[in-house]
């Protein structure tokens, strides 16, 4: 099982978002993480409100 930083999830939720805008499933299959848990972090990020333009 990987494990993340905080860090690192925000990065990649970063590239969700515009500018970059990029598809779940291409960051998916470039950083070999699961689409489920992209959209997990993504959901969790919203419950807590952090700002995300999506």
């Amino acid at each position: 099982m990987n494990r993340y930083t905080e860090g690192q999830k925000e990065a990649t939720l970063q590239r969700m978002v515009p500018p970059q805008n990029q598809p779940v499933k291409q960051i998916s299959e470039e950083m070999g993480i699961p689409v489920a848990t992209l959209y997990l972090w993504r959901r969790k990020a919203q419950d807590e409100g952090i700002a995300l333009r999506i």
